[in-house]
């Protein structure tokens, strides 16, 4: 799946809503202009990893910040905006987190550990 227009966030939402992440491996690659970071539906798979974990990247990135009051590391997804007026997506946790993400343009990629685990889609 990838995400180029802001009417469609809502189906990438709609595939990762309430999973899990990592707050530590969300980091800018400044070289590649991209950040990735991987989402799992259990808390407990972010370790191992799962064959329905998804992974999440995010182009064309000027800057990332992260507000992490909570401080417990892992998070779930709650909900992914964009604004075009600032040009930037904002992802929201059920504990509470704020990551913003200012992009040059809108494109963010979701894509299965495993090929099986999309059949349907």
């Amino acid at each position: 799946m990838i995400i180029t227009e802001a009417a469609k966030i809502g189906d990438l939402l709609d595939l990762v809503h309430d999973y899990w992440f990592n707050v530590e491996k969300v980091t800018l690659d400044r070289r590649s202009k991209s950040v990735t970071f991987q989402v799992e539906p259990f808390r407990d798979a972010l370790e191992q990893g799962s064959p329905s974990g998804i992974t999440v990247t995010v182009k064309h990135v000027d800057d990332l910040n992260i507000k992490d009051t909570e401080r417990v590391r892992d998070y779930d997804i709650n909900e992914i905006t964009f604004d075009p007026t600032t040009r930037s997506i904002m992802i929201t946790g059920g504990i509470p987190i704020e990551i913003i993400l200012r992009v040059s343009a809108l494109e963010i990629q979701a894509s299965p550990i495993s090929e099986s685990h999309w059949g349907h889609i």
